[in-house]
């Protein structure tokens, strides 16, 4: 886990807390940087990753049905 960070789990379900603010005007392919880059993970592993703004919250959900190579 990179150092902007924090992991939860809750039932089933991992959830990646993005610790600092970020600019959600940046695009999706920015914050898939950040997932690859700060978080060191897969965007595409079964995850919700959370993202906050100064003013406020998002997340993006991400799903695999089949299992990873």
């Amino acid at each position: 886990m990179g150092k902007n960070g924090c992991r939860l789990w809750i039932g089933k379900f991992i959830f990646y807390l993005a610790t600092m603010p970020v600019e959600f005007r940046i695009g999706m392919d920015e914050l898939v940087s950040i997932i690859l880059n700060d978080f060191d993970l897969d965007p595409f592993c079964i995850a919700i990753f959370i993202f906050r703004s100064n003013d406020r919250i998002g997340a993006s959900l991400s799903f695999r049905t089949e299992p990873a190579e």
